[in-house]
C-alpha cells in the first residue's frame, strides 16, 4: 500500500467513483493506513468520533441506539447531509444562513466482513440518477424543489429546506441531495423518520427511491478484508443492507476534503 499513488487515486474518484484497491498488503495496517490518507487529502475529524470512525456493530438494538453501528439497513445519503457548520452573513441586512459542508471524499478499510451475500454497501452515481430521471423530470426541474426529514430516535431531528440536488463545482457536476428511506423489503428497528417534499408532489419521493436504487444508477459493492475505497462524497450516494448480526464485519472510515 506504501507504493499506491494516493492522488491519482484521489483523481480517478472524480469521475469512476467508488475506487477499490483490493490485493494490496499493509492495508489493514492503521498506521500505514491512515499515513496514505493525508496523502489522499485534508483528514477531517468529527467531534463525536473523531478522525477514524471503526464501524462495527454495537448490537444495541434500543430506539436511541446509533444506528451507524447497528446491522440494519441505512438510508440512502452522503455523509454529513445535516453538517451546516458555514454560515453566510448576508451584509444588508444582517441575516445568518447557514451552508451545508460535508466531506468531499470517503476513505474506507475493510477489516472483517459480514457471510458471503450479505453485508453489501450500495453507491448510487447521481450523474447516472440524473440522466435516467423520467419526464417531466429533469435537473433543471429539481433545482427549485426542497425536502424535510423529521426523525425520531439517535438522530432526532427536524430538518427543512434541503435542494432536492445541489451544485458540486469542483467535480463539475450535481448531486442529488434527496435522501431516501431503505431499499425495498428491508425494514428500520431502530431509525423512525420521515422524508417528504415541501414544494413538489409526493409521489417525487418515491421516484428518487426508486431510482437510487436501480441496478442502472446503483452498485451493489461486496467487501473482501483488506479492501480500500475511496468515493467521492460530492458525487454518490451511498448505503448499507442490512447483514448478520452475529458477525465480525468492521470497516474503518477517514473523511477527507
Amino acid at each position: 500500500m506504501r507504493l499506491i499513488p494516493m492522488q491519482r487515486v484521489r483523481r480517478l474518484s472524480n469521475h469512476f467513483a467508488p475506487i477499490v484497491l483490493r490485493g494490496f498488503s499493509e492495508t489493514t495496517d492503521e498506521e500505514t493506513w491512515v499515513k496514505k490518507g493525508h496523502e489522499l487529502g485534508e483528514v477531517l475529524s468529527w467531534a463525536l468520533t473523531g478522525t477514524i470512525f471503526k464501524v462495527v456493530n454495537s448490537r444495541d438494538e434500543s430506539k436511541d441506539a446509533n444506528n451507524v453501528t447497528s446491522n440494519e439497513p441505512l438510508p440512502m445519503h452522503f455523509d454529513g447531509v445535516f453538517k451546516f457548520t458555514e454560515k453566510i452573513t448576508d451584509p444588508a441586512t444582517g441575516a445568518v444562513t447557514k451552508v451545508l459542508n460535508p466531506p468531499g471524499y470517503q476513505y474506507f478499510t475493510c477489516i472483517a466482513t459480514a457471510p458471503k451475500g450479505d453485508g453489501y454497501t450500495l453507491f448510487c452515481s447521481s450523474r447516472l440518477a440524473f440522466r435516467y430521471l423520467p419526464r417531466p423530470w429533469s435537473l433543471e426541474a429539481l433545482e427549485p424543489v426542497t425536502w424535510k426529514m423529521i426523525n425520531d430516535g439517535f438522530w432526532s431531528n427536524e430538518h427543512r429546506g434541503h435542494a432536492a440536488s445541489v451544485a458540486a463545482p469542483r467535480r463539475q457536476a450535481s448531486r442529488a441531495s434527496a435522501g431516501t428511506r431503505r431499499g425495498a423489503g428491508e425494514q428500520d428497528q431502530v431509525l423512525d423518520f420521515t422524508v417528504a417534499m415541501e414544494n413538489a408532489d409526493q409521489s417525487l419521493v418515491q421516484l428518487v427511491e426508486k431510482l437510487t436504487y436501480d441496478f442502472r444508477t446503483c452498485l451493489r459493492f461486496s467487501w473482501e478484508r483488506g479492501d480500500v475505497l475511496v468515493n467521492d462524497n460530492m458525487a454518490m450516494l451511498h448505503t448499507r443492507t442490512s447483514y448478520t448480526s452475529a458477525c465480525d464485519r468492521e470497516l474503518w472510515r477517514i473523511h477527507l476534503d
